[in-house]
Parts: C-alpha cells; sequence; structure tokens
C-alpha cells in the first residue's frame, strides 16, 4: 500500500466518522433527556405526592444522570472536533497544492476560507450542553428544596 493510498484510506475514515458522530451526538442527548424528563415528572408529580425519600432518591439519581449527561456532551463534542480536525490535516496532504490556478482545495479548507469553524466557542452543541448544565442546577435546587421543608 502506497502513502498516498493510506493517505485516502485515513481521509475517507475520517469522513466517515465525522458523520457518525453527529448523529450519535442526537441520539444520546434525546436518551438523556427522556431519562431527565421521567425523574422529573415523579418528582413533581402533584397528583400522587413522591415521599421525601422518593424525591430524595430521585433527585440524586436526576443530578448523577445529568452530570453524566454533560460529561457525554463534553467528550462528544471534543471527538467530533478531533476528527474534523484529523480530516482537515489529512485533506492537506491529499490536495496538494499545486500553482494558484491548479490549486484545488478540499472541502475543510473550502469551509476554513469561508469563515466556518474558526469561533470555537460556538457549536451546535452548546446549547445541549447548556441544557445538562440546567438540569444540574433544576436538580440541585430540588434536592435543597426537599432537605429544606
Amino acid at each position: 500500500m502506497t502513502d498516498e493510498e493510506k493517505l485516502k484510506l485515513g481521509y475517507e475514515e475520517a469522513l466517515k466518522q465525522l458523520r457518525l458522530h453527529p448523529g450519535l451526538f442526537w441520539t444520546r442527548s434525546n436518551f438523556f433527556l427522556l431519562i431527565q424528563s421521567g425523574l422529573l415528572a415523579f418528582t413533581l408529580n402533584l397528583t400522587t405526592h413522591p415521599g421525601k425519600q422518593n424525591r430524595v432518591m430521585a433527585g440524586i439519581a436526576g443530578l448523577l444522570v445529568a452530570v453524566g449527561w454533560l460529561w457525554v456532551n463534553v467528550i462528544g463534542r471534543q471527538l467530533q472536533r478531533e476528527w474534523r480536525d484529523i480530516a482537515s490535516r489529512l485533506e492537506v496532504k491529499l490536495f496538494t497544492p499545486g500553482t494558484e490556478e491548479q490549486e484545488i482545495p478540499g472541502p475543510f479548507q473550502l469551509a476554513w476560507l469561508r469563515g466556518e469553524g474558526q469561533n470555537r466557542k460556538l457549536s451546535l452543541t452548546l446549547p445541549i450542553i447548556w441544557l445538562s448544565i440546567g438540569f444540574i442546577v433544576l436538580w440541585v435546587l430540588l434536592l435543597l428544596q426537599t432537605f429544606l421543608q
């Protein structure tokens, strides 16, 4: 296998990973949101009035799940960025620049030239990260309220 074939194979794998991870991110987020919603509905159920012990257990479970959700969100975003960087570096090697008339930029190079992805603080995953942080705050407040009653 030549070096160019290895580069192409690596680039194709990086692109596969880039296509795979956004779907996984949203699937995981939906899973965690479903669990959070169920625990919150149980805790705030006004018709059955769960006892203090049950509210504490649900609150602790909700807090642990929310912290896990935050961790999975941050790691997932980082993993996606790492694959994007790998693909971008391989692309630079594959799309060897020639003279300006012959130079063909790859998709990541083109996107970068257009300003995409240059602000690493903003991303589509940021609202989901903030949502998981919001659930952490909510569970802490609900647990405090339960203990202060």
